[in-house]
């Protein structure tokens, strides 16, 4: 993109290896008091760093701004009830935060602490305080700029506010914590979750939508908050919810108005504001998904944020560019950036500048919102280093946070670098990587007209061998340690939905066979070794009207359509069976390669059929599970022994126990332990 073109002056960068290790320089960004405030900023080739701060905005410091909400009538509401709704009235006692555009700053200078660690101490009360730097350069070039830091902005991010988000919450009842469970993914974006207007809800394309609870479609249906707990997953995965450049705080938010899925990043600190109630506040979006994250924990649901660090939208004008000019970023020998990201530019995380940050950023957003798990978008752009030391940093707070990512072979690393990607796996053992083998092979096993791809019997006897291999952890198909490496989808915010796919090449596709292909999906990434992901919409059909990259399409296109689920209903009952029978009956999260080994037994894997043997499962360890997958058209005969009996099945209409039905699966007991043979099938 021609914004991103920027020369760096390559004295710049042999420079800065002179300046003090910044990971280990004290701590960055405002730090808010009620009698001061201190104002820290690095840039390592600043000559001279000035504090641009404006009048307050509003007259009361901050204790005494969140004092008119819990000293209301609503804050007892609330804690009787602590609903969305309570909360949303609550927080609109807030005083309103003015739109004007700040004049007649007051200008301090920060000193010098340490080479490049600019720091002011500033007596008095200053909480609402919009502020900017501006920072000289040798040369006499000067930049101003927000705070790369800032975790309160206004005006779509372009000025900081003066506060501490940290202590920005209001007291919440003893909501039950969240426990952990066998983790399952489900990926959703804020807005699409309930900004249809047929769906009714309160908050439409806000954090508080997801709060909602007994909201139902046309025919009745659960729907919303109601559904996704219906189905029995564990972590909430948010499309990124960090402001974004291209998504407008200040103008309309109804439906069809504006969309993007945040992939644009602008400030790394700052929630976007478009997906609060009062979007043109730079509090009340704290507070809001403060309590998303309480209140989701107590439904029995952790939040995980969808991370992109790899690239920023407009390189010249990002903060990290500006106050370290050169530094964030890779460049080509002459002085172009890299653009690895294909977004114009892609960030330098072995870079101890970025490295920090980038570890700052994420510590942050775990501890003030209590995130269970990160997905790191385009994480193959990173180097091993950097995010070794963040799942270190993570984990020593959380043991049990999730980490994982897309390992794609990409950037352009300089030498000696490990580029964080999916080859690297065995030095990344704390991440799992999207498994793009299992999503290729099962969508296009799952929408081929007759469930057949096109090639001869060779060929496809090693794609299904593929796919076992990917059920079974992913061995012998990536390079990961183990199956907790294995994060397997069919569907995700990408490409086409699943839907789209099959009735492409299947014009003529009913109701109930796309409904079956659908379950027999789920039923897949349901019961692979690793991690299961899922797109909030694949259980009941949905589709995009066949855009494959619906980044900024509109509302129309992104939006659930929460009335399909009256049609595919069946389809989320048998995710919701699934999850239910995994949780209970199996032990995934445990298996290391060597157990995996000893107890799956690839029975058939040929065009037609995939079969295998899962021995000493259950919770006692004394069953013998046996997977039967038809892939094909037509019905597939099975012979059982009278001591195995059916205990899943993917159908949408049921069958005799030695018949599957096309693209179907089964799952049988072994009632009396005895082994499997081939020549069951025929």
């Amino acid at each position: 993109m021609e914004k991103n073109k920027v020369k760096t002056d390559s004295r710049l960068v042999a420079k800065s290896r002179a300046k003090f290790a910044i990971l280990n320089c004290p701590p960055l960004g405002l730090d808010y008091h009620l009698e001061h405030c201190s104002f820290r900023l690095y840039s390592a080739e600043a000559t001279k760093v000035e504090l641009l701060l404006f009048p307050k905005v509003i007259a009361a410091s901050q204790a005494e701004y969140l004092a008119r909400a819990t000293n209301s009538s609503q804050y007892q509401s609330f804690l009787e009830q602590p609903t969305g709704a309570n909360f949303a009235k609550l927080i609109a006692k807030l005083e309103p935060y003015p739109m004007a555009e700040p004049q007649a700053p007051e200008i301090h200078l920060l000193k010098e602490l340490e080479a490049g660690y600019f720091c002011l101490d500033l007596p008095g009360e200053h909480f609402s305080r919009p502020y900017l730097y501006r920072l000289s350069f040798p040369q006499g070039e000067s930049k101003l700029t927000i705070d790369p830091y800032a975790k309160l902005t206004f005006l779509n991010g372009r000025y900081g506010v003066v506060g501490s988000a940290e202590d920005m919450d209001l007291p919440c009842p003893n909501l039950i914590p969240f426990e952990r469970e066998k983790s399952s993914i489900l990926e959703l974006n804020v807005r699409d979750f309930s900004i249809r207007p047929n769906a009714k809800f309160k908050f439409p394309g806000t954090f508080l939508a997801l709060t909602e609870e007994g909201l139902t479609n046309s025919s009745g249906e659960k729907i919303g908050l109601d559904h996704i707990r219906e189905l029995g997953v564990s972590l909430l995965q948010l499309l990124p919810i960090f402001q974004s450049a291209t998504l407008d705080e200040l103008g309309d938010v109804s439906f069809n108005s504006q969309f993007n899925w945040g992939y644009d990043p602008l400030n790394y600190f700052a929630v976007q504001g478009l997906f609060s109630s009062q979007p043109k506040d730079p509090f009340c979006r704290i507070l809001e998904l403060k309590f998303l994250s309480h209140f989701l924990a107590s439904r029995g649901l952790g939040l995980s944020m969808d991370v992109v660090y790899n690239h920023v939208y407009d390189l010249s004008q990002h903060s990290l560019e500006l106050t370290n000019p050169g530094l964030c970023f890779r460049y080509t020998e002459d002085g172009m950036p890299h653009n690895g990201s294909f977004c114009g530019n892609e960030t330098k995380s072995e870079n101890e500048i970025f490295r920090r940050y980038f570890l700052d950023s994420l510590l942050y957003w775990q501890k003030n919102f209590e995130l269970a798990a990160f997905r790191f978008d385009l994480m193959g752009l990173h180097d091993v280093d950097s995010m070794n030391l963040i799942a270190d940093e993570l984990k020593s707070r959380d043991p049990e946070i999730k980490l994982y990512g897309e390992g794609w072979i990409m950037g352009n690393h300089p030498e000696g670098v490990l580029p964080a990607n999916e080859t690297e796996a065995s030095s990344l053992p704390a991440y799992a990587f999207f498994n793009d083998s299992f999503r290729n092979l099962g969508r296009a096993l799952l929408s081929e007209p007759e469930g057949i791809l096109e090639a001869d019997d060779e060929e496809y006897n090693a794609r299904i061998w593929h796919l076992y291999n990917s059920l079974i952890g992913g061995q012998h198909v990536k390079s990961f340690v183990s199956a907790s490496q294995n994060l397997c989808y069919l569907e995700c915010h990408d490409n086409l939905t699943l839907t789209d796919l099959i009735q492409i090449k299947n014009a003529e596709i009913e109701d109930r066979e796309l409904s079956e292909r659908l379950s027999l999906a789920l039923f897949l990434v349901c019961f692979a070794q690793g991690l299961p992901f899922f797109h909030l919409g694949q259980e009941f059909a949905r589709s995009k009207q066949q855009i494959d990259n619906s980044y900024n399409a509109s509302d129309e296109i992104n939006a659930l359509d929460w009335e399909s689920l009256t049609k595919f209903k069946r389809i989320s009952e048998k995710l919701a069976e699934f999850l239910k029978f995994r949780n209970s009956r199996l032990s995934y999260d445990e298996f290391n390669f060597q157990e995996i080994n000893h107890r799956y037994k690839l029975l058939i894997a040929d065009p037609k059929i995939l079969a295998y043997e899962l021995q000493n499962a259950g919770p006692d360890g004394a069953e013998n599970l046996l997977f039967v997958i038809n892939f094909q058209a037509s019905e597939l005969q099975v012979e059982l022994p009278t001591n195995y009996e059916e205990v899943l099945d993917t159908a949408m209409a049921s069958s005799a126990v030695n018949t599957l039905r096309p693209y179907a699966a089964k799952v049988y007991r072994q009632v009396a332990l005895k082994n499997c043979l081939k020549e069951r099938f025929k």
